[in-house]
Order: structure tokens, then C-alpha cells, then sequence
């Protein structure tokens, strides 16, 4: 009986037996492992010495070259397979079938991929961005840019999750590119016989003592006496007078919290300084 070497053992199955297609798997996968680790720690690296919104397109094109490292780790070990040795060969023979199959049933997801890194590319917002899209009625913090969809944050503290063939096509509002800081107009009515520099004054107070709330006048202007902001008459209405004035703060989404809080604020201080705020009233005369 003729005697089995153990590097013989599976090679009716394994092109070089099974042992040594371990052995194989095992450094393939391992090279790749150790490959797309290096490229994490540099991409890390560039991070960490940059600004993270300028890397963007960088850790967008890391995510593509993985899988192409990894895809070849996999297709390297299958080959060594007998009945799947010619799989790569298969594929590649069959590419102008395989391309129209593929076209037609997975056009959306190649056309995300696309998209996305274009968006990588192009950088029309940035991680951190406060972004909103009015056609779609969304509007949130970008929190993560993948190949097929980008994930947003909404202000109800909600994940929504976008295809980037839809964020390539869609009209964007970006309420922070490049910006520091925020602002939001308020808008309300009082009653025409208010006192209205009472009513500055108040709205003054309010808001400068409302947490959050970024004044930019200079030391010089405070001692002077500047206002702080203009408080605006934009229309006469059937109750009263609109006026509006801006608020300034950090991000889009700490003017809903600061917002809230001058709006409380304004109703107490006007409760104490009897400034109206009206409301249509309906008078009923009974003959």
C-alpha cells in the first residue's frame, strides 16, 4: 500500500492539499488583515494632525481599497480550491453577461456607490453639518458618510438614512459649512400701545442673560451702550404689531433649545412689565 505524505492529505479537493491551503487562508487572510490595518493607522494618523472634515474623501476611498484587499484575499483562497479554481476566470469570461445582469438589477446600488464618492470627493457638507433637504422635508446632523448611503441625526434625536443618489441630485441646505456660529430669527407680536422701548429692553435682558446666546460686540460697544441686535418692525396685523429680531449660537441645533428658552423667557418678562401679546379677539354685540 503506497504511503500518504501529509502534504498529500486533500488533494483531491485542495490544489496544493489541504494543509498547505491552511496554511494559505491563513496568511492571504492575515496579509490583508495586517494591510488595511496599516492603512487605518495612517488614515488615524492624518486625522489626528488635520482637520477631520478634510479627510473625509480619504477614509471614503480607505472603505473602497479594504474591500478590494479583502476581495482579492478571498478570491486568492478559492482559487486554491479544485472546483472553484476557475471561478475568477469564469467571472471574467462571463463579464459582458455578468455587467448587463448586473446593471439592470443592481443600477441603484452602483449608482449610491457612485454618488458617494463623488459626495467624498466634492465634500458638499461634512461630517458634523447641520444639513437639510426641503424637497424631502428631512433635517438633521451628518453622523456618517458609507459607500451606499450617508446617515443623518435628527433634532427628535432619530437615524434617518439617505442613498447618496439621492443627496447627489437633492437641493441642500448646509446650515454649517464653514460657519461658526448660528442665526435664528424670532418672531412675535404686541399690541399697538405698547411702550416699544420698554419692549427692546426687555427682549434685551432676556437674551442676554439666555444661556448659549453668543454675543459679538466688542468690549468697546458694551460700554458704549450699543444694542446688541436690532428688534425690527416688519408688519402691521389685524391684532397687533410683528416685530423680529436674531439670535446667535454656536449650531443649527442649539437655536431650537435657545430659541425655546428666550421665547419662555419674553412671556415672562412681558407678563411683569404688562406687554401684550395679542391674540384675535371677536366682539359680539346682542340687540
Amino acid at each position: 500500500m503506497e504511503e500518504i505524505s501529509v502534504w498529500d492529505i486533500g488533494k483531491d479537493i485542495f490544489t496544493d492539499g489541504a494543509l498547505l491551503f491552511v496554511l494559505h487562508a491563513v496568511l492571504a487572510l492575515l496579509l490583508a488583515y495586517l494591510a488595511v490595518r496599516m492603512m487605518r493607522r495612517l488614515i488615524d494618523k492624518a486625522i489626528a494632525r488635520n482637520d477631520k472634515r478634510s479627510m473625509t474623501p480619504f477614509t471614503y476611498l480607505f472603505k473602497i481599497i479594504s474591500t478590494v484587499i479583502y476581495g482579492f484575499a478571498v478570491f486568492s483562497i478559492l482559487d486554491a480550491i479544485r472546483p472553484l479554481s476557475g471561478l475568477g476566470t469564469a467571472i471574467l469570461s462571463a463579464g459582458s453577461v455578468a455587467t448587463v445582469i448586473i446593471g439592470l438589477a443592481a443600477q441603484n446600488a452602483f449608482g449610491n456607490l457612485i454618488s458617494g464618492f463623488f459626495l467624498a470627493v466634492n465634500q458638499p457638507f461634512h461630517i458634523g453639518d447641520s444639513i437639510s433637504l426641503p424637497e424631502k422635508n428631512i433635517a438633521g446632523s451628518v453622523v456618517e458618510i458609507t459607500l451606499r448611503h450617508t446617515v443623518l441625526s435628527t433634532y427628535e434625536n432619530a437615524r434617518v438614512i439617505i442613498p447618496n443618489s439621492v443627496l447627489d441630485t437633492a437641493v441642500i441646505e448646509d446650515r454649517a459649512f464653514g460657519q461658526e456660529s448660528f442665526t435664528r430669527r424670532i418672531s412675535l407680536s404686541v399690541a399697538y400701545d405698547t411702550d416699544l422701548e420698554l419692549m427692546k429692553k426687555v427682549i434685551f435682558d432676556v437674551v442676554l442673560n439666555t444661556e448659549g446666546y453668543i454675543d459679538y460686540r466688542s468690549e468697546e460697544q458694551k460700554k458704549n451702550g450699543e444694542d446688541p441686535f436690532t428688534v425690527r418692525t416688519d408688519d402691521f396685523l389685524d391684532s397687533g404689531i410683528l416685530i423680529s429680531f436674531p439670535i446667535v449660537c454656536r449650531t443649527f441645533g442649539d437655536s431650537f433649545r435657545i430659541a425655546s428658552d428666550i421665547r419662555e423667557g419674553i412671556l415672562r418678562k412681558f407678563r411683569n412689565n404688562n406687554i401684550e401679546i395679542p391674540y384675535p379677539k371677536i366682539d359680539i354685540v346682542n340687540k
